[in-house]
């Protein structure tokens, strides 16, 4: 082990004490007495002596003794630590609370009804929801919020017995090795994630708001201290410890990565296999995020909890600010690589900005939006980073094919050694190899990533060699020799019975989401997708993401975004998109209904039975609501649909295109008051109110057409009416834009010209005629005609996307 690991696990470690406190509260001892003891035990003792206790012990004394220097060192880096990472921690007039009682308040729940009116004061909060004291669990509804759940008085005491049986089981007849940190991480992560790191406990009026949980609290603080014991000597320490608003140097950098590619990369494929090399490319892309991200930190000797975050293609590092200069080379290393093995069709855009003490104790977020501004600044140099000397590379014509019959056709690249011919087609290596992974991850319960050297990959690489050069050897399943990382999927009881030397545990959520195999040997291809469709057996893709997330980082939390708020805002987002999105896809994955292709950071791509996709995208806007507490925070969605032998890029870039231009796009009222975003594109774009209403609409006219046991069915041409009237109106509404565009329309009434028209009059005659031909659905009917004829300001205008939608769910295969 290194002789950074002690001042990594006493910053990690040093509030632990508060969460024994809670469970035995009353006994009146403190949370560092709790702690010191607790950091005692063999296991810490046997590798460091009594350091990590006595700094946590004193991780709150003023004048710590100064008569052991590297002990004066250990405590002083553990307590400027806390302070960067608590930042001003936030009070408020509010009521006191029994800390054994006191559950973490949901991080959205601190974010203004009006955070996007940055000069304004905030206007008010949505109702603070909380969190249940409870472990992790990633298939679970507890991943989402409630508004007063129930603490029980022994609730901390359970959860603290749970971990305690968790931790004798770990560390049961062993001391502490290299690899154990990142399993001790993983265990408060699972113990943690729902706890407070501070509670409302105070005798005045302003009191401690209970949004930032311990386990966010305790890794920051962590990843803070590794980067101050990198960076200050002796001297610099003490003036920072003493005066860290004064210590004007900058202490640190925050690191933000980006893969770039991405879209080409996933959905330019053609024929065969298309559905397994799909899922397999994007797992890959989720490997290769967090291989880059713990290479630099490898590289640097830094702990995994540097790794703020690491999603979605993106991630964010915490380093030392002297070690920018290595970050540069290293920079340059991963570019020639990732140049290597896909010739340009993928690279990493990375950038940095330093952070000095007063950044963390003011508003940490101007540091996050300007990072995001110097990445946007990068995007626009493609392979700057790279000597000058290398650019001729990008003006190299290469052939990687000599005719048709060379090329793989799923990606149009040489089909060369290696490749098979695969049901009539012919596929590369590389895209053979990402089917065999879509297809291994469907059960995968373990993930084995063994620790080795870095390597130069090849041209062309295939995943694993890929992986291989940032020292990833990657295997689904268990076991190996040597040391690295074993993940379990899906499950947060992660520790085996027996502990490898060498090896760390944790757990992740894989988002494998895949339909069964048909008859045990093969993933379903898209064609065999569609066809468990209702209705017309078409495919249809579902992206969606969270709107106006950078501004959301940015200003979202105003004045309170200290480093752990933002840390916990970006888990939490995490959470609900790997896993709790997860958790909704199952059941429609088990009906061999979708894919979940990719969820992670703020956003989602399916592809599944086009059917299916209105109502998986309804449940997940939903969640989303209740996980933010109301509508000030938004998720806006884009489907389009289309027979399976399209193109899946034709798709994607259809679904793209709805969710980025249409429904991003959209203005509509909701209770008089006029909204943008926060929208579904599904034929047009829709606020989620209005597809509230046209689903409603929806339902009901499937219902009537595909009849029911008593009431008998209406025919199908009543649908066809539904659609002739949408057209006739918008006809008619194209014609009053016209008049009103070339002045014609005049008078304090002249929109009402839409509304009014024969439109009007002529689904009062058909829709009145049908209720008459068919007594049985008459009050169906007649509610029908009464709505189109008194609701102006939605549902007429979107009439022709119930009547499609009808058409399509209640078609027979034949069409």
């Amino acid at each position: 082990m290194s002789a950074d690991e002690k001042a990594w696990l006493a910053a990690l470690l040093h509030d632990i004490g508060k969460f024994q406190q809670r469970a035995e509260w009353g006994s009146g001892v403190k949370h560092q007495e709790y702690g010191a003891k607790w950091c005692e035990q063999g296991y810490f003792a046997y590798a460091f002596g009594s350091d990590i206790a006595e700094a946590v012990r004193h991780h709150h004394t003023q004048n710590p003794d100064r008569g052991n220097a590297d002990r004066l060192r250990l405590i002083q880096i553990v307590q400027l630590a806390d302070k960067l990472a608590a930042g001003e921690r936030a009070k408020e007039t509010r009521e006191q609370e029994d800390p054994q009682r006191s559950g973490l308040v949901v991080i959205f729940s601190r974010i203004p009804l009006n955070w996007q009116e940055r000069d304004k004061p905030p206007s008010g909060y949505p109702p603070e929801t909380r969190y249940p004291v409870q472990p992790l669990d990633w298939r679970s509804e507890s991943l989402l919020p409630q508004p007063n759940p129930s603490i029980s008085a022994d609730a901390y005491q359970n959860l603290w017995k749970q971990f305690e049986e968790e931790w004798q089981q770990f560390t049961k007849n062993r001391t502490y090795t290299s690899a154990d940190f990142r399993t001790i991480v993983a265990l408060l992560e699972k113990y943690t994630s729902f706890v407070p790191s501070a509670t409302p406990w105070e005798q005045e009026d302003e009191r401690t708001v209970p949004d930032v949980s311990l386990y966010d609290h305790l890794r920051v603080t962590a990843a803070i201290a590794a980067c101050i014991d990198k960076q200050l000597t002796p001297n610099q320490l003490e003036q920072a410890w003493r005066d860290p608003r004064g210590y004007s140097e900058p202490l640190m950098a925050l690191v933000k990565g980006d893969l770039s590619g991405i879209q080409a990369f996933l959905y330019l494929t053609g024929r065969g296999g298309a559905a397994r090399g799909l899922k397999g490319r994007s797992f890959f892309l989720q490997l290769l995020t967090e291989a880059i991200a713990q290479f630099i930190l490898r590289q640097l000797n830094l702990p995994i909890v540097c790794q703020l975050l690491a999603s979605g293609g993106h991630f964010y590092l915490l380093i030392p600010h002297n070690q920018l200069d290595t970050l540069c080379q290293l920079y340059t290393g991963i570019s020639r690589k990732l140049f290597t093995a896909f010739q340009g069709d993928l690279r990493v855009l990375i950038e940095a900005v330093p952070l000095t003490a007063q950044d963390f104790l003011g508003n940490f977020a101007a540091k996050w939006a300007e990072l995001g501004q110097k990445l946007g600044q990068r995007r626009q140099r493609p392979w700057a980073e790279l000597p000058d000397s290398e650019f001729q590379k990008f003006f190299t014509p290469v052939q990687r094919a000599t005719d048709a019959e060379s090329l793989c056709q799923v990606c149009y690249g040489a089909w060369g050694q290696g490749g098979v011919v695969d049901d009539g087609v012919r596929k590369c290596r590389r895209c053979r190899r990402f089917e065999e992974l879509g297809a291994d991850i469907r059960d995968a319960r373990v993930l084995t990533i063994k620790l080795v050297e870095p390597t130069d990959p090849p041209e062309n690489a295939d995943w694993q060699q890929t992986l291989r050069a940032f020292g990833w050897e990657v295997r689904i399943g268990g076991g190996g020799t040597g040391e690295g990382v074993i993940h379990i999927a899906f499950d947060t009881n992660f520790l085996p019975q027996r502990i490898q030397q060498g090896w760390s545990y944790e757990f992740c959520p894989l988002a494998s989401v895949i339909p069964p195999p048909i008859e045990g040997k093969r993933l379903p291809d898209y064609e065999e997708i569609a066809e468990t469709a209702t209705g017309a057996k078409w495919l249809g893709v579902l992206r969606m993401d969270v709107d106006s997330l950078g501004m959301l980082f940015a200003q979202g939390l105003r004045d309170e975004a200290t480093i752990s708020r933002m840390a916990t805002l970006s888990r939490t987002m995490r959470y609900f998109f790997e896993g709790y999105v997860a958790h909704l896809c199952e059941r429609y994955a088990q009906q061999s209904q979708i894919y979940l292709i990719y969820a992670g950071g703020d956003d989602l791509f399916i592809v599944g039975a086009w059917s299916a996709l209105p109502r998986l995208a309804w449940e997940i806007r939903q969640a989303f609501r209740k996980l933010v507490g109301g509508d000030h925070i938004t998720l806006s969605g884009g489907i389009a649909i289309n027979h399976p032998t399209a193109p899946l890029y034709q798709l994607a870039e259809s679904a793209r295109y709805a969710l980025d231009e249409q429904a991003k796009a959209h203005r509509w009222r909701q209770n008089g008051r006029e909204r943008e975003k926060d929208a579904l594109f599904l034929q047009t774009p829709m606020g989620w109110g209005e597809f509230e209403r046209v689903r409603t609409m929806f339902q009901q006219v499937c219902t009537m057409v595909q009849g029911d046991p008593q009431k008998g069915r209406v025919p199908r041409a009543f649908i066809t009416r539904l659609a002739q009237i949408a057209s006739l109106y918008e006809r008619n509404a194209a014609y009053v834009r016209r008049l009103l565009r070339e002045g014609k329309a005049q008078g304090p009434r002249k929109h009402d010209l839409t509304f009014y028209a024969r439109w009007l009059w002529r689904s009062v005659y058909h829709l009145t005629r049908f209720a008459e031909r068919h007594k049985a659905w008459q009050a169906e009917i007649e509610q029908i005609r009464d709505s189109l004829r008194s609701d102006r300001n939605s549902l007429i205008h979107h009439l022709h996307v119930v009547a499609r939608w009808a058409e399509l769910y209640t078609r027979g295969k034949e069409g």
